[in-house]
């Protein structure tokens, strides 16, 4: 509550915080990471979103962070606003956030290099949290296993999504480490698709590094499930 800045990812992600008198506070600083980012709409959870939250316009999905290259301008304009906030330091703000932004531009240019050779770029994901790194690497997201996280599927669902998965061919299918792989592993033994696990980084050490680390296993990972092999 004696915090003079609030960093929000944005796009619907705080939405718990909405009517908060702490956010009304006239001496808070707000920024707003993702408005330097190209939304791209919920898909799978549209119904389900829409009736929770009909005022919302465009219902976009809050996952941006998960793709390096999003990350690396939400990190330069978090940069930039802080430095008018704190012009004292602007120096200093903008050399840091350039150098960590730095990182995630090679990190992103790493993964799309270990997936050159992919061809089947069909994939499963556990929730909509890839859907900003499938468009940087170009993949195709044919079903979600659990569009609302922590509700698991119905049988009725379940025998859709079996139906999609089988129609859809996919590579790989993928469950997230902060959940349990039994809903996965089910759909593989199935369907015949093997699954993987990939980390959207919603949770982690307090560690400026750790993020990086996690996407380096994730390139790891898709490289092992699009191209079967890794690369010396």
């Amino acid at each position: 509550e004696s915090a003079d800045v609030l960093v929000m990812n944005g796009l619907g992600m705080e939405r718990f915080l909405e009517g908060s008198p702490y956010l009304k506070r006239r001496d808070l600083e707000v920024i707003i990471a993702s408005e330097v980012v190209e939304p791209i709409p919920l898909e799978f959870g549209r119904e389900r979103h829409e009736q929770a939250c009909a005022e919302d316009e465009g219902l976009p999905n809050p996952h941006a962070w998960v793709s390096p290259a999003e990350a690396a301008r939400m990190t330069r304009h978090i940069g930039a606003r802080l430095a008018e906030i704190d012009s004292e330091y602007k120096a200093k703000y903008r050399a840091n956030a350039e150098k960590y932004a730095a990182t995630l531009d090679s990190l992103a240019v790493r993964l799309a290099e270990r997936l050159k050779g992919a061809r089947n770029r069909r994939i499963v994901t556990f929730h909509e949290a890839f859907d900003y790194l499938a468009r940087d690497l170009n993949l195709q997201v044919v079903a979600v296993v659990e569009p609302d996280p922590g509700v698991e599927p119905s049988a009725g669902k379940m025998t859709e999504l079996i139906a999609r998965i089988r129609d859809s061919k996919p590579a790989a299918i993928f469950a997230e480490p902060q959940y349990s792989d039994r809903l996965a592993r089910m759909l593989s033994e199935e369907t015949g698709v093997p699954f993987y696990v990939l980390d959207p980084a919603s949770s982690g050490a307090d560690d400026p590094l750790s993020y990086v680390r996690v996407m380096i296993n994730n390139a790891i990972v898709l490289q092992q499930a699009l191209i079967k092999e890794l690369n010396p």
